[in-house]
């Protein structure tokens, strides 16, 4: 209220009674205390702002930090993608009920020759690619694609049915299987192969949680197709450790009883020369007989021999009926040898023993798998030294498969390679392929070795390796492997 011109702050209380009693305080006597009071606090108020904001930048910008770390170690650097971390994690989900690991095929080979540059350009478009797809063929499924080391990818999610899973795969097969991608003018080709698992609750092994056991089932449906050279394979009970243990038992049997009963023989896959076209030699392949005349294929049962140490014994039966077969044939013929065996003195005994005693050293070709790893070459020139002297010739087998291989052209004194089937398969569609198997044929020829195209299926491949001048083919297109020589493919004298 207002008195005299004079403003009053009124103060009144009541009493129990029902009275009334109020005092007026002039309000310039009021505020000439509390405006010292106000000053001060505004002072305290901007003293503590401006202690407590760096100090909250500070923070936050720590938190920010932090953030950034935490997604860092939840994401793929290169491609944006939640990585393996991030996989196991959501693997644990029980809504997660499938996963397709899907590897780029020949990536290694394709990063060593184009560099490191264009090999992260591709596992970008790849990874894009994926995404692209994934959003349009989902199917029904609520999924996420993961990266994991290397060149393998993952998509993982909440599958309906097997069939939905094995429809995205053909999809993303027919979508981006074969894709181009360019790189420094440049074309690079890309494939993959896929190896699935889906599981829903009732399957669950509930000793192996699911971010152990997904992951693992699905790396052994990869390994399974690319065995059978498929673009798929889904997981069954029949490759789990257990039925694979029960398996290894089984053909250690097999094994035994077969060498018992001289069930154990070559099988002869021809090899044409292209110049002549004529079949001029023939690669020897061990088989296993079984019980009901079913040729078992060495897949199944050289693990196993290995295992229990029956290398020796199935290589010295390999020689003594191979050179027993070409003894009276025109034909040159080769031999699988692996490291282990080269250092055999047992066997390289057996292999000398039939070199001095049969006289056909110069249609004998020893082929050596480039894949074994060679840590002595003193040993290996040793037999290589000993063999040639007889007319032998050395082959490196598997070749492109390794970053070994030209080491051992140059140190092996080396007559022949064989370019493996998983480049010569695709030279008809697959550029990166063709261009590499071009460099491999260039190199060899300057340095005088001959060279042979396995896994040559189709006309199509076998077109391409004349064109690229290849000196030899083997593969179904010319001729599968058989118990005994063509006789009527007879070379001419």
């Amino acid at each position: 209220m207002s008195v005299n011109q004079r403003d009053y702050e009124l103060i009144y209380a009541s009493t129990p009674g029902g009275m009334v009693y109020g005092v007026g305080i002039p309000q310039d006597e009021i505020d000439s205390v509390l405006v010292p009071l106000r000053m001060t606090n505004w002072i305290a108020l901007l003293v503590t702002a401006f202690v407590l904001l760096p100090v909250c930048i500070i923070l936050l910008r720590s938190i920010y930090k932090l953030m950034l770390e935490l997604r860092t170690a939840y994401t793929d650097s290169l491609t944006g993608l939640a990585n393996r971390t991030q996989l196991l994690i959501d693997l644990n989900n029980p809504t997660t009920t499938g996963l397709i690991l899907i590897n780029i095929d020949r990536f290694k080979e394709s990063n060593s020759l184009f560099g490191q540059e264009c090999g992260d350009h591709l596992l970008r478009t790849f990874a894009r690619q994926l995404q692209v797809q994934l959003e349009i063929n989902i199917a029904g499924a609520r999924a996420k694609v993961y990266r994991l080391p290397g060149d393998e990818f993952v998509i993982a999610g909440n599958f309906q049915s097997v069939e939905s899973a094995t429809r995205l795969i053909d999809n993303l097969q027919n979508a981006i299987g074969g894709l181009s991608v360019f790189c420094n003018d440049q074309e690079l080709s890309v494939d993959f192969t896929c190896g699935a698992v889906i599981e829903f609750d009732d399957d669950r092994e509930l000793s192996m949680p699911p971010r152990d056991g997904l992951l693992t089932k699905a790396a052994v449906a990869l390994k399974e197709a690319r065995k059978r050279s498929r673009n798929y394979q889904l997981y069954d009970e029949s490759q789990s450790p257990e039925r694979i243990y029960e398996q290894n038992i089984y053909w250690a049997k097999q094994l035994r009883y077969a060498l018992i009963n001289d069930r154990i023989c070559p099988y002869f896959q021809p090899i044409r020369d292209n110049q002549s076209g004529a079949i001029t030699k023939y690669e020897c392949l061990i088989r296993m007989i079984d019980d009901h005349k079913e040729v078992i294929s060495p897949g199944r049962f050289l693990d196993i021999a290995h295992r229990l140490r029956l290398d020796r014994q199935l290589t010295n039966l390999m020689v003594d009926k191979c050179f027993k077969v070409f003894a009276s044939l025109p034909y040159e013929f080769s031999i699988n040898l692996s490291y282990a065996d080269l250092l055999d003195d047992d066997v390289v005994e057996n292999i000398l023993n039939h070199l001095a005693s049969s006289q056909i050293g110069s249609r004998v070709i020893f082929e050596i798998l480039e894949s074994d790893g060679i840590e002595n070459y003193e040993e290996v020139l040793t037999f290589i030294t000993a063999v040639k002297a007889y007319g032998c010739r050395i082959a490196i087998d598997d070749f492109g498969t390794g970053y070994s291989n030209f080491e051992h052209l140059l140190r092996l004194n080396v007559d022949i390679i064989k370019i493996d089937g998983s480049l010569i398969k695709s030279i008809d569609r697959d550029p990166s392929a063709r261009m590499v198997t071009e460099g491999i044929v260039d190199f060899a020829h300057r340095l005088g070795i001959s060279v042979v195209a396995e896994f040559v299926h189709n006309q199509q491949v076998q077109l391409q390796v004349e064109k690229l001048k290849i000196d030899f083919s083997q593969g179904y297109f010319i001729g599968v492997p058989d118990a005994t020589p063509e006789l009527g493919q007879i070379p001419a004298a």
